[in-house]
């Protein structure tokens, strides 16, 4: 699935490098759609239904169950922060290609690795470094236009991917 939205921003995109459409309206789709899905499974879960009341009324009862007002303001700064990223990805993709995308997600073990060491004090075997060191000078190389003698994009988009 992520392959292809990779590919569907590219070719909905306008020959002057935009979006004929609203961006935002577009999440707002998909997330409408998705919370859709969560409510009727979650509805239709048969782990809290009671015996006669409706499956509405229970599914509400569990959901207001699980939820604490600490939790719900988590989920709401988390789902912002998830917007900005959608947003900061369709802008991405008027500025790089799909494969560099794709690439650079691919770095986020990379990133993973580098805050797990310096926040968690997590500790790596020689040759987990050896293989996240060659990756990066794999993405290096690809990106390396050597005509130029630059890199293929403005630093600017790789910082934005990452």
């Amino acid at each position: 699935v992520q392959s292809l939205v990779g590919l569907l921003y590219k070719v909905s995109q306008a020959k002057s490098g935009g979006f004929q459409y609203s961006t935002m309206s577009a999440i707002a789709i998909a997330e409408i759609v998705k919370l859709a899905m969560s409510v009727s499974f979650h509805i239709g879960d048969r782990s809290h239904h009671e015996a006669g009341t409706s499956r509405l009324t229970t599914a509400w009862r569990s959901a207001w169950k699980q939820l604490s007002r600490g939790a719900v303001m988590h989920i709401f700064g988390l789902a912002a922060l998830y917007a900005a990223n959608n947003q900061l990805s369709f802008y991405v993709y008027t500025m790089a290609d799909p494969g560099t995308v794709y690439l650079f997600k691919a770095a986020s073990t990379m990133i993973v690795a580098s805050i797990q060491c310096t926040c968690v004090g997590r500790q790596f075997t020689t040759e987990q470094w050896k293989a996240m060191f060659l990756q990066g000078v794999g993405m290096v190389i690809v990106q390396h236009n050597p005509c130029k003698g630059a890199s293929r994009y403005n630093p600017l988009v790789y910082l934005l991917m990452t």
